[in-house]
């Protein structure tokens, strides 16, 4: 696994993590 596939791997994970926050938070 390299180094910039894992980047952007954390990456994708902490925006989706980011919009189900702010799904929670707008109900």
């Amino acid at each position: 696994m390299s180094l910039k596939a894992f980047w952007l791997n954390t990456r994708i994970v902490s925006i989706i993590f980011e919009f189900v926050l702010h799904v929670f938070l707008g109900q």
